[in-house]
């Protein structure tokens, strides 16, 4: 077993223990879904959200792989909707479902560029933030992703963004 696969196992431990709804090892496209991993929050104040973190490993991802994946996680997510939210939903969901995708990419090992890269690549603008790559890093934990935010509709942003470190930061 790989250390990617030891630090993807360890992590999907963790998303179980906080209430996520884990699926493993799922072929999508050209790439191995190796954590799939949902959280329905069902609130009349804030809407109802839901939450999908897509894990693939990868050795030396490129920026393209990375924009690839991001892109295919989004579309097995909202292809598979039903079957990822009726497991995660403590009861039936009524009305609009807000869907954050957010699709992390874990290797030992990426490069200054692409450390940039992640940096400086604010995903597409929208109103209502849907697929927000992440890098994580096997060999610490760390999170890499753009901390930018499009002046228009930033709260949903910074609100996503809370969530993923919330989430995805190693325990203290």
């Amino acid at each position: 077993m790989s250390y990617n696969d030891e630090f993807v196992n360890r992590l999907s431990t963790r998303l179980s223990n906080d209430g996520f709804s884990i699926q493993r090892a799922i072929k999508f496209a050209t790439y191995n879904l190796d954590l799939i991993a949902t959280k329905v929050e069902l609130s009349a104040l804030k809407g109802n959200r839901v939450h999908v973190i897509v894990v693939t490993a990868m050795e030396h991802p490129t920026t393209d792989e990375i924009t690839s994946f991001s892109e295919s996680a989004y579309q097995y997510v909202t292809g598979n909707l039903p079957s990822l939210v009726q497991p995660a939903a403590e009861r039936p969901v009524r009305g609009k479902l807000n869907l954050y995708v957010v699709p992390v990419t874990v290797s030992n090992d990426f490069s200054e560029d692409i450390r940039l890269w992640i940096s400086k690549n604010i995903p597409a603008k929208h109103f209502v933030p849907f697929n927000y790559p992440i890098l994580m890093s096997s060999s610490n934990g760390q999170i890499l992703m753009c901390k930018k935010t499009p002046i228009l509709g930033a709260l949903p942003w910074k609100g996503l963004m809370k969530f993923v470190e919330q989430q995805l930061s190693p325990p203290s």
